[in-house]
């Protein structure tokens, strides 16, 4: 019947809903420098396409010795350049990423439902469905070769268990993901052993021999894995997986899982978070283990995956997804391919009412789309969001005469190389291998100790040195080292220029009287009122800087309070401006143009401008300042009582941080609003408060009081 047929599409109609709500949004998030993997790969396909050969050492590293690199992941490297090159910049890398992500789920969506023949079943692999696409999310926002590989994990599983006649392109499937990403040969080596051994274990339990299985199935699998040899190095692939990098486990995806915050499921008021889902998965996978065995329907292959999977985990957090992508076929045994006998029982019909089991599963299904909507809240700036990456300082090196070595902190090396080689040559990024635990320890203590940092200026001598802004101890290291100047700061690293090298640069665009690092942590902590001694400093430079990145957020920030303490409404509109065109997700820049508004006498926009910074605010703090700045606007237009309304979600006349001056502003807004008793108890509270004689808010109690005993005006 077609309403039989109907209930039967619910659950793939549901997840193709689902799926087409993340597309929409993936498509629209930008590119989010997280971290700078990407541009060293953009890097890479560069030099693969214009020397149209493989680098075979650090070719854009000032160490010596240079390091041997076996590029193993030399084709996804060519792959994303050509995409940027030639197919839109970074609007077809997020095309290529989204294709990435959806293609896995598809693939991990085929499994699933695959062999589900009843309708339970099918619920259940649209759920896991879901699951595994919200915990493969935040992964695929960046553009790296892992995207690859979590697409052919499920391929692979999917070609040998739901579409036997495709094994003979196995061997194919391995040499396309090998020299996408040869690290990972580890992966196709333990599916196709795993599935070689249940087959030899049948052989030995009796099973007969089938020669058209030896020829459609053993065969091929044994090719697939002499297949991870099909790559330019050879068997020089084998040992990169167990590289030693005891040291690099402070990165953070390669320390160890924390098992307390695996095995913990907290409800949140936020409802499903993205900790909750990896909880859910990782312990629904020791679940199923257990239902397969108990059941006697785990297979051997399903079991040394599962255990291959644990192995995986052992190496870090990264492996967390390939650890739950081997458990793939445990999870469809347990929950989508209800055994035989189960099959066979009808499934007991629920007591509840029809509008209640409606109701209950219309909220179940809406919690994925609520999800998605709050995981891709506050859109970064499309198609690039600047986090992370020294973008002014990259155009202060593209901008200057200057080339040579450059001392770089790992992290952001990787943005470094791609936007100054061949003009600069860095120190190293955060590939490992070819860099070691030693080259990474010295990179990362060159900017905390001095005995490093003389070691590598007198071995090396750069040209220039990126140190992270939030690095404050860094000044007085380089203090060692006089003919290092200050001549460029962003949101992320300050830039110091070798004047023994380039002494009329470093004299034209030497910083003298500002302390980046202190400014920025100023600024962190809402200090604008010592910013008053960098005003001749910001006078005398801040139309160069801009004129070479007009969007840097920290001097952008200060240029604003600045202004806005000498009256200036119109500049410090521009530079909130300015904020709000890089940063759009962030509260800091629309609160900079609400006050600014407010300055020049535009109330009404600016209380829709307090609104935008507080639908991105992210702390308490955040909220209370748009908060107040809304009310003042309020009272500016006179509109009292709203006023009063947005003062009162933020004032809290018993709390010690709330000033005399901001308790009479709310004991006079409840006055007006007719909220005479606690207009009556503010009074009180500022009666009791222990003023100078000469304090002018005194006289302003008595107006208040007058005020509420009808006798004046306030």
């Amino acid at each position: 019947m077609w309403y039989q047929r109907a209930r039967n599409f619910l659950p793939v109609g549901y997840l193709l809903l689902v799926a087409g709500f993340i597309a929409f949004h993936l498509l629209q998030w930008p590119i989010v420098g997280w971290d700078t993997d990407l541009w060293y790969h953009l890097s890479g396909g560069q030099y693969i396409a214009q020397h149209r050969a493989l680098p075979r050492d650090t070719y854009f590293s000032f160490l010596v010795p240079v390091r041997p690199w076996v590029d193993y992941y030399w084709l996804f490297q060519l792959t994303v350049h050509l995409i940027y090159s030639q197919a839109g910049g970074y609007v077809g890398l997020i095309l290529f990423r989204a294709g990435c992500y959806l293609l896995t789920w598809f693939v991990i969506s085929r499994y699933l439902f695959s062999g589900c023949s009843v309708r339970s079943g099918r619920w259940w692999a649209a759920g896991l469905s879901i699951l595994f696409a919200f915990f493969l999310l935040p992964r695929s926002f960046l553009v790296r070769p892992h995207l690859i590989s979590y697409g052919f994990i499920p391929l692979f599983l999917y070609v040998l268990e739901c579409r036997p006649r495709w094994v003979k392109w196995l061997p194919v499937l391995v040499v396309v993901w090998c020299n996408f990403h040869g690290i990972y040969y580890p992966a196709p080596v333990l599916i196709g052993t795993a599935y070689l051994a249940e087959y030899g274990w049948g052989r030995l339990r009796g099973q007969p021999y089938d020669r058209e299985r030896i020829r459609t199935f053993v065969l091929p699998l044994v090719v697939a894995l002499l297949a991870i040899f099909a790559t330019p190095h050879g068997p020089a692939l084998l040992r990169l997986p167990f590289f030693p990098m005891a040291y690099a486990r402070s990165i953070g995806e390669l320390q160890p899982v924390p098992l307390n915050e695996l095995f913990s499921i907290c409800a949140t008021p936020s409802g499903l978070t993205h900790d909750m889902v990896i909880s859910v998965l990782v312990l629904g996978s020791g679940v199923a283990v257990v239902l397969a065995g108990l059941q006697r329907r785990l297979r051997l292959a399903h079991a040394l995956l599962w255990i291959g999977g644990l192995l995986f985990l052992w190496r870090g957090v990264r492996f967390l997804i390939d650890y739950v992508l081997l458990s793939l076929p445990v999870f469809a045994t347990a929950f989508c391919r209800p055994a035989a006998a189960a099959e066979a029982t009808a499934a007991p019909r629920s007591r509840a009412p029809a509008w209640v089991r409606t109701m209950f599963a219309m909220a179940l299904m809406s919690l994925p789309l609520l999800f998605v909507q709050r995981m891709f809240r506050n859109r970064p700036h499309y198609p690039l969001a600047p986090l992370n990456l020294p973008q002014g300082v990259a155009a202060f090196l593209r901008h200057v005469p200057a080339e040579g070595p450059l001392l770089n902190f790992p992290n952001q090396g990787g943005y470094l190389r791609w936007v100054g080689f061949p003009q600069y040559r860095i120190m190293m990024d955060l590939e490992l291998p070819p860099f070691t635990d030693t080259d990474f320890y010295r990179a990362e203590s060159a900017f905390r100790d001095p005995v490093v940092l003389g070691q590598v200026i007198r071995q090396y001598a750069p040209s220039v040195i990126a140190a992270p802004i939030v690095l404050t101890d860094f000044p007085s290291l380089i203090a060692e080292h006089p003919e290092y100047r200050v001549v460029f700061f962003d949101e992320e690293e300050v830039l110091y220029l070798n004047s023994d090298r380039y002494p009329e640069l470093a004299e034209d665009y030497a910083i003298r009287g500002l302390d980046p690092f202190a400014l920025h942590r100023q600024l962190l902590q809402g200090a604008a009122g010592d910013l008053l001694r960098y005003r001749s400093v910001f006078q005398q430079h801040f139309s160069r800087w801009v004129s070479i990145y007009p969007y840097g957020r920290v001097m952008n920030h200060a240029a604003a309070l600045l202004a806005g303490e000498q009256g200036d409404y119109a500049l410090m509109r521009s530079c909130a401006e300015r904020i709000v065109q890089m940063f759009p997700q962030a509260p800091l820049g629309y609160q900079l143009e609400a006050d600014a508004l407010r300055g020049l006498g535009m109330s009404e926009e600016a209380v829709r401008a307090y609104g935008r910074a507080l639908r991105r605010a992210a702390t308490p703090e955040q909220r209370a300042e748009a908060y107040r700045g809304m009310a003042w606007s309020y009272v500016s237009a006179g509109r009292f009582r709203d006023a009063y309304q947005t003062l009162r979600k933020v004032v809290d006349p018993l709390s010690p941080d709330t000033t005399p001056e901001m308790l009479y502003l709310f004991g006079v807004l409840a006055d007006f609003a007719g909220a005479h008793v606690e207009a009556e108890a503010v009074r009180q509270f500022l009666s009791e408060s222990r003023l100078a004689p000469d304090d002018p808010l005194k006289s302003r109690i008595d107006l208040l009081r007058e005020r509420q005993s009808g006798r004046g005006a306030v």
